[in-house]
């Protein structure tokens, strides 16, 4: 009874002392905290963090902390990156992480290990970031390339902008508008931005431009605005413009060459616009050929007037500088393609010929009662004779020939399941024909049909070569 009451003691002290550990069991190696002075940052900019890291262990053991996510390349420590840590022990150590250029706005989860060195025995938290894109675009100049402008002639104004912020321009617009004396709107234009680096010009090479159609002579007050990505404006700039009545237009075709070949052809017009005004012009090519057999540098459209097609351009002539802009279009004519059709033609030609010349054989049978007349009918479609003719047909030998011939087989050879019949007919002449008839009988009673096999012809026709042919097999109800 003492001996009972002992055991189950014992079985109890176990159970209280596994209670016990198991919290330090599921205890972390390492209890770690973060601590910092701003939850948020602008791109660019740098925050400071402090991460206290307590030893769990019942040892003294090296440490290391280090980012595990892909933004790795923003954190720096500012001391060691190794520190000893007793047994309880809290170690500090200081990190600063700096969101890279270009980031955008928004909540970024950084992981950060504490590990022991050379061992897979860490623990991990977590920072969370508040990164803001910061930027900041100013309009530095606009104005017109020139206070007067002939009507439809399309005003050029010139803008400058400059990125005072510390984060890359992205999804800004520059909106253009242009009023009459009456506050009316009469023409407006919306720029998308390009990605602006910080501090920099945009563009870095050249000044920028945008072009406003005017379509009534007068004085116009213009408006540039920068508009953010939520749609806000952040700057108003305005300037002025005078439409005047527009010169005469001269429009000129300067080149028409044509480059000959047996291949190809090819046609080039250059067209320039010799005045400062908006202009269009059409340019016509007669088509003398199929039109798939032309290839373009821009496609055109056909135009069929009084039963004559012809290529179309449209040549939309811009105003650009003291010369005025131009344009150019190409067509080639590809022959090779009728060269290539043409010989395609003669090689279907020759199988089509090659196909009629052959003779043409036909089996059919008529069902005379118990009796079955078989009939093979053969003719030349050639123009010229055929020569050494043979037709050989195949028996299945539940059949027995019966009766006479129209045309007695040259021979008769008996196989083991069947009866080959050849008749040797020598010359056909052209367009000659012939019909070859014989009667069988079944042997004994067959359910359902008897397959006949197809008939053989064999000649050789007026250029020496072997022709054969096959009819159809056919099937004895």
């Amino acid at each position: 009874m003492v001996l009972k009451s002992r055991s189950s003691l014992v079985v109890s002290i176990i159970f209280l002392v596994m209670f016990l550990m198991q919290p330090v069991l599921a205890q972390d190696p390492f209890s770690v905290k973060v601590l910092t002075e701003k939850q948020s940052v602008y791109v660019g900019n740098s925050v400071d963090y402090v991460i206290g890291v307590t030893n769990n262990l019942n040892e003294g053991v090296d440490v290391q902390i280090f980012p595990t996510s892909s933004y790795s390349s923003w954190f720096a420590t500012q001391e060691n990156y190794t520190q000893y840590i007793s047994p309880n022990g809290t170690v500090n150590f200081n990190a600063r992480i700096v969101p890279a250029l270009g980031t955008s706005s928004g909540n970024i989860v950084i992981t950060v290990s504490v590990c022991k060195v050379r061992s897979n025995v860490c623990s991990d938290t977590f920072i969370n970031m508040q990164v803001i894109d910061k930027s900041q675009l100013k309009i530095l100049s606009f104005e017109p390339e020139s206070s007067e402008s002939p009507m439809n002639a399309g005003a050029k104004f010139i803008f400058r902008l400059e990125n005072l912020g510390e984060s890359n321009i992205i999804s800004y617009k520059l909106q253009v508008d242009a009023f009459d004396l009456n506050g009316n709107l009469v023409s407006n234009r919306t720029v998308d931005l390009d990605k602006i680096p910080t501090k920099s010009l945009y563009p870095r090479d050249s000044d920028a431009s945008v072009l406003l159609v005017f379509d009534v002579i007068g004085t116009y007050d213009v408006y540039a605005k920068i508009i953010d990505s939520t749609g806000g404006v952040v700057q108003t700039e305005t300037s002025k413009i005078t439409i005047t009545v527009p010169p005469e237009v001269k429009t000129e075709i300067i080149d028409k060459n044509t480059v000959p070949g047996i291949l190809f052809e090819k046609t080039t017009y250059f067209i320039q616009n010799m005045n400062s005004k908006v202009n269009s012009v059409t340019v016509t090519h007669p088509v003398f050929l199929v039109p798939f057999i032309y290839s373009f540098s821009e496609a055109p459209e056909i135009v069929e007037i009084d039963g004559v097609k012809s290529f179309v351009w449209v040549c939309d002539l811009a105003i650009s500088g003291n010369d005025g802009d131009s344009c150019e279009f190409s067509l080639t004519a590809n022959y090779w393609v009728i060269y290539l059709a043409i010989i395609m033609l003669f090689i279907l030609a020759g199988f089509i010929y090659a196909e009629i010349e052959k003779p043409k054989i036909k089996k059919t049978h008529i069902n005379k009662g118990e009796l079955h007349s078989v009939h093979i009918s053969i003719k030349n479609n050639s123009s010229k004779p055929l020569e050494d003719v043979t037709v050989t047909d195949v028996l299945p030998s539940v059949l027995k020939l019966v009766g006479e011939y129209t045309v007695k087989p040259t021979s008769i050879i008996k196989k083991h399941n069947s009866v080959e019949l050849v008749w040797g007919i020598g010359k056909l002449k052209s367009k000659e024909e012939r019909v070859l008839t014989y009667n069988v009988k079944p042997i004994v009673e067959v359910e359902g049909g008897i397959d006949l096999p197809a008939v053989e012809i064999k000649a050789v026709n007026a250029r020496g070569k072997h022709e054969k042919v096959m009819s159809k097999s056919i099937v004895l109800s």
